[in-house]
């Protein structure tokens, strides 16, 4: 027969002065097991219970013979097959799990590659890049054309336009720099913003344009005009006044370099410490830092007025 019968009786639930309820027959007091041990010492002593049941049941009926292959005391039988149903080519079911889950993230990667590269053509677009390259060219060929222009002819008048022009001296445009600098509100005065002092700054223009070469009465502007700059630059280095180290500093220098306590130390660096904290003294602001800054002034208003005209050049073509 297929059919079979199980039978099993779990007894009276436990409940404080229940007359009829019997210790060690009826049902324990599961929500006190579970309060004191847990929920996995409820499910032991359940299927404890079960299993003294269905005993009792077997030895109950054991000489009427109630009980055979049809009716079956207690439900281990039916727990083991949910056991081994649930269990049932687990490993299949791992690896078929494994395999969706590697074709999901699979995916999701794609979706996101997909994803990063519409981002990026969004912030980034390709026909952004493509005009701003040929804008670059473009200036580029602009400034290497112009790096021969000494002067900017006026064929109405046969002379050049000096106030509009383009192309300037060497002091011109530390004229133009100061100028702008102060109508910014930029915290200088007009001789913090020169090399050194305007005297000072016109003999060593001069000094360089009559030994070195120096063109600084040519009106150029771009690319050439840059190099002019960083040569004026050079030459005011070259020129810069050098304060003293004192020889408290020279003699701390030199003990420190020869009694370095984790490994020798470098001679070079604490040269440059040295160096370096004279400008900290507010009288002379560093060696080089105020030419650096003058250079940097400069160089931008250069480069600012030859981009200008680049695109002007552009618009009018």
């Amino acid at each position: 027969t297929d059919l079979v019968l199980y039978c099993i009786d779990y007894g009276l639930p436990y409940e404080p002065g229940l007359p009829l309820w019997q210790e060690g027959y009826d049902q324990q007091d599961w929500h006190k097991i579970n309060k004191e041990q847990g929920l996995q010492s409820v499910r032991r002593a359940m299927v404890q219970h079960t299993e003294m049941r269905a005993k009792q049941l077997q030895e109950r009926f054991r000489d009427s013979q109630v009980f055979s292959n049809v009716i079956v005391p207690g439900i281990d039988l039916v727990r083991k097959k949910l056991n081994e149903f649930q269990f049932h080519d687990i490993d299949g079911h791992i690896s078929r799990l494994q395999e969706e889950l590697k074709r999901q993230i699979a995916k999701r990667k794609a979706e996101l590659e997909r994803a990063q590269i519409r981002v990026k053509q969004l912030q980034f677009p390709p026909e952004w890049d493509s005009m701003l390259a040929s804008f670059a060219g473009t200036v580029r060929k602009y400034l290497d054309a112009t790096h021969a222009a000494t002067e900017l002819y006026d064929p109405s008048t046969g002379s050049t336009k000096e106030d509009d022009s383009i192309l300037w001296t060497s002091d011109e445009e530390a004229k133009r720099v100061a100028k702008n600098a102060l109508d910014s509100n930029d915290k200088h005065d007009e001789e913090g913003l020169s090399w050194f002092t305007g005297e000072v700054d016109r003999k060593v223009v001069s000094l360089l344009t009559e030994y070195c070469g120096f063109e600084s009465e040519l009106r150029i502007a771009c690319i050439r005009s840059w190099q002019r700059l960083v040569d004026e630059f050079t030459g005011m280095l070259s020129f810069a006044p050098m304060p003293c180290v004192p020889a408290s500093l020279h003699d701390m220098a030199k003990m420190r370099v020869g009694t370095g306590q984790s490994g020798q130390l470098n001679f070079t660096e604490e040269t440059v410490k040295v160096v370096v904290s004279l400008g900290e003294d507010p009288k002379h602001r560093g060696l080089v830092r105020p030419l650096v800054e003058q250079l940097e002034r400069r160089m931008r208003l250069l480069v600012e007025r030859d981009y200008r005209s680049a695109v002007a050049s552009l618009e009018g073509r």
